[in-house]
């Protein structure tokens, strides 16, 4: 039992570990240079992750769970409003940047690394069911019109929420590496309430308003 203990708390320090490096120095370290920066034997993290891909599919699923953790731990009090939207969208935004290097190797992961693309595709399918559900919850609130869940309208809705609510991540990565994520992280979360915006109701206006000029 002991060491059994031992072997899941080794584990669970290795991902801890290897999301601190990648965040910070990226995503070109191989097995051998991480165990370096561990401080550890590279046959310590291949008995638990034989692949740096296996690697990789572990710390999505670790960061599923964070995501899945924030949602239902958040208060859905009866006084329904944009305000606790952002408030979620806030926390989940910090679940994303603790995790980034996660989302920055979906772009770089060669396709025949299976593991990790069903691992992705399977995260997809659930943020996507999680988005209608709050979606359904921002209608009956009076936030949002019924329009934008007409089929049509939510295709094209769900693709650039989801999209937008990644690709921040990468922007910072890419373009904005000097600027500092709290300071800018309020661009980023209208940015995504603008997916939103051209079904607003003139409440869920209102709010947005309020939220943008906090």
């Amino acid at each position: 039992m002991g060491n059994y203990k031992k072997g899941v708390e080794m584990r669970a320090r290795i991902l801890d570990l290897t999301r601190s490096i990648m965040n910070e120095e990226g995503l070109l370290l191989t097995l051998d240079q991480l165990a370096i920066k561990m401080g550890i034997t590279k046959g310590r993290i291949t008995n638990y992750f034989p692949t740096k891909d296996q690697l990789f599919v572990a710390l999505s699923e670790s960061y599923d769970q964070a995501f899945q953790k924030t949602v239902r731990q958040f208060d859905w009090s009866n006084d329904y409003s944009l305000f606790q939207v952002a408030a979620l969208f806030s926390q989940i935004m910090d679940n994303q940047y603790q995790f980034r290097c996660v989302i920055y190797y979906t772009v770089v992961a060669p396709v025949s690394e299976l593991g990790f693309s069903t691992q992705l595709q399977k995260s997809y399918a659930e943020n996507g069911k999680e988005v209608l559900g709050l979606v359904n919850l921002m209608i009956s609130s009076g936030i949002l019109k019924p329009e934008i869940i007409e089929p049509s309208n939510y295709e094209i809705f769900l693709f650039q929420h989801l999209s937008v609510f990644t690709n921040w991540v990468m922007t910072i990565r890419t373009y904005q590496r000097e600027l500092n994520y709290e300071a800018e992280k309020h661009l980023y979360l209208n940015s995504i309430f603008m997916c939103y915006y051209p079904y607003f109701t003139d409440l869920g206006k209102s709010q947005f308003e309020e939220i943008k000029k906090r």
